[in-house]
């Protein structure tokens, strides 16, 4: 798998998992602790703290496949992102570009460094702009989950390129990242 990026993008997904299933088993571990010392004053039965501990290690089980699982996907989608023939990139809805893979680098003239320093709004051609935003904006409140947009973007050079875009949205209308 590639290096991952350090242009200051949020971590992969798996990353979070793992410092949220890492908390959860140091919570695990410090409840069971004070579990065993409650039980002791109470005078329960260690079968009490043996089901305790079955219970902390069926968590860790699942927490654990949950994340292999999520690497599997994370790994997949990254193979797909970087060995597409077509351009590709990634967008935060308020429009700092997070990714892009080798040919939109391509199609656009520019380095990958300079396109993750940059806005679509900065790519987008001076006279394609109000159409390009209202259809994110659309995008954006959820009235529509993709659109298909035929508009001109800027190249590295200067000169612009046609092209179509078919922009989808990732996250549920519940779950909008900032």
């Amino acid at each position: 798998m590639k290096q991952l990026p350090t242009n200051g993008n949020p971590q992969p997904y798996s990353f979070k998992i793992l410092g949220f299933v890492t908390g959860l088993i140091a919570l695990i571990v410090l409840v069971t602790a004070f579990a065993f010392t409650v039980m002791q004053a109470q005078g329960l039965s260690i079968i009490s703290l043996v089901f305790l501990v079955a219970i902390v290690v069926l968590v860790w089980l699942m927490a654990w496949g949950l994340l292999r699982a999520l690497r599997g996907s994370e790994h997949k989608f990254r193979a797909i992102f970087e060995q597409a023939a077509v351009g590709m990139g990634q967008v935060a809805y308020d429009g700092r570009i997070l990714d892009v893979n080798h040919v939109l680098c391509e199609i656009l003239e520019y380095a990958k460094e300079d396109l993750l320093t940059r806005r679509y709004r900065d790519l987008v051609h001076p006279a394609d702009w109000d159409n390009a935003r209202q259809k994110a904006a659309s995008l954006v409140a959820g009235e529509v989950d993709h659109y298909i947009l035929e508009q001109r973007l800027i190249k590295g050079t200067g000169s612009p390129v046609w092209v179509r875009l078919t922009v989808y949205t990732v996250s549920p209308p519940g779950m909008r990242t900032s």
